[in-house]
């Protein structure tokens, strides 16, 4: 077994879909569809465990900016964090946070 965390590309959004919808809910994975295919949306800012071409884990970020007093800082909001249930406990969620 070799994850490799990286962005999504094109190839990886059937997988991305599928895994949202198997964890997240089938409600929620034509949302995620439409996003990732929104050529407007930066594919960098959606990140992906794979394992031997397989999406395990999932975690996408939208950007925004948080307003403090008078200071205006980048941030991001996150969301479809998803991990396949044979691949829990590995950290790869936290990987995923850390590659963000």
């Amino acid at each position: 077994m070799s994850i490799t965390i990286r962005p999504c590309s094109d190839s990886d959004v059937a997988g991305v879909v599928a895994l949202v919808e198997d964890r997240i809910g089938e409600e929620d994975a034509p949302e995620a569809r439409l996003v990732l295919e929104d050529p407007a949306y930066d594919l960098t800012r959606w990140s992906v465990a794979v394992d031997d071409g397989r999406v395990v884990s999932t975690m996408g970020t939208y950007p925004m900016t948080a307003r403090l007093g008078i200071s205006e800082v980048p941030a991001a909001m996150v969301e479809f964090v998803a991990t396949d249930h044979a691949y829990e406990g590995q950290g790869l969620v936290r990987q995923q946070f850390d590659y963000h």
